[in-house]
């Protein structure tokens, strides 16, 4: 055999090595945290290799923040704050992309790094909500103090807690509970509403940009009509009328995220067939729109989502004007689609994907 022969042969054995090196160089969108900026120019996505942050317009890769998996992100409402959680596992990171300082948030009372599986930011941006394990605390960012520290013991929390701010009020929504969803009061910590749901499992809760509706729930998703601000029993009669219920064909739904006019909701869909073990049929996947308003549905096809202990409920939202919508796929893509006809306008590959393993 010839020299040359020989060093062909030799390169056709090598290269699935040097295929699947590189494909584990890559970064894994550790978690499927995404989340737009409050002036639409960025979006931030969490992998196993920092988080990186892309240009909206192309979604090309503008900065990586850091070198650490970080699952849970969230910008702020005004100005360009990204809050994440830090390294040691113990606080949370406030990245300023403006003047690229941090500012370092430390968890009250924790001694062992913890999961911080939800982040919020007050509605003017003043204070975060952090939630882990079985708690919820409040900082005041500015002020670097805490004025809320909740426990979830008494309301037997099943699943990793998750919270949501109502848009422009003091009442903060946390859950999901074996009963429901639990509505607190920022300053005083009082229970001021219960929403009663038995069919939450783990899955995510969202206030409608409004302010009047919430949605929990990944098959069937409800969404109740609230009035917070009177003080209620979690055990008296429900604390929200049910006004809209939605079932979808076999499957789940991943991720929540409401239109800012308050009249759709956003997910992604994965089919599963029956049997054991359940089938998986990529085809039937996709980007779900709901339009309560109307009850009518669309899928759009060609992106996924592959149950991994990592993921979070940020895997699919619209841009604060409600223009373009993006999402993250486990086969290591960024979506991203234009709102009036759903047509892809950008699109980034460059993350490990899921199906590599």
């Amino acid at each position: 055999m010839s020299a040359m022969r020989c060093l062909a042969l030799m390169l056709l054995l090598l290269l699935p090595r040097l295929t699947t090196a590189r494909a584990q160089e890559l970064p894994q969108l550790w978690g499927a945290g995404l989340d737009w900026s409050s002036d639409a120019r960025y979006i931030a996505v969490t992998t196993d290799k920092g988080v990186h942050i892309h240009n909206s317009d192309d979604l090309s890769v503008y900065r990586v923040v850091n070198d650490w998996i970080s699952t849970a992100i969230k910008w702020s409402n005004h100005g360009l704050k990204l809050a994440f959680q830090s390294e040691d596992g113990l606080g949370v990171t406030v990245w300023d992309l403006r003047s690229e300082e941090e500012t370092y948030l430390s968890i009250y009372g924790v001694q062992d790094p913890v999961q911080i599986t939800s982040i919020q930011w007050a509605p003017e941006s003043e204070a975060l909500a952090i939630a882990f394990e079985r708690e919820v605390q409040i900082h005041n960012f500015e002020q670097r103090t805490v004025r809320l520290r909740k426990s979830f013991e008494a309301l037997y929390h099943i699943a990793l807690p998750q919270i949501h701010w109502r848009p422009g009020g003091p009442e903060i929504m946390s859950g999901p509970f074996l009963n429901g969803i639990a509505i607190w009061h920022r300053y005083t910590g009082m229970l001021i509403d219960f929403i009663w749901n038995r069919e939450g499992g783990n899955s995510p809760l969202r206030w409608s940009p409004d302010g009047n509706m919430i949605a929990a729930g990944n098959g069937p998703v409800t969404v109740w009509r609230v009035k917070p601000g009177h003080p209620h029993s979690q055990w008296e009669e429900i604390g929200g009328e049910r006004i809209h219920e939605f079932d979808y064909e076999r499957g789940r739904l991943w991720g929540m995220s409401w239109h800012p006019d308050s009249t759709k909701l956003a997910f992604i869909f994965s089919h599963v067939e029956s049997g054991y073990p359940p089938k998986r049929d990529f085809s039937r996947d996709g980007a779900l729109i709901w339009d309560i308003s109307t009850d009518a549905t669309r899928l759009i096809p060609d992106v996924f989502i592959i149950d991994t202990p990592y993921h979070t409920d940020k895997v699919i939202e619209w841009s604060p004007d409600g223009s373009k919508l993006a999402a993250v796929s486990s086969d290591g893509r960024v979506v991203m689609w234009e709102t009036d006809t759903y047509l892809v306008i950008a699109e980034y590959d460059s993350y490990r994907s899921l199906l590599d393993w």
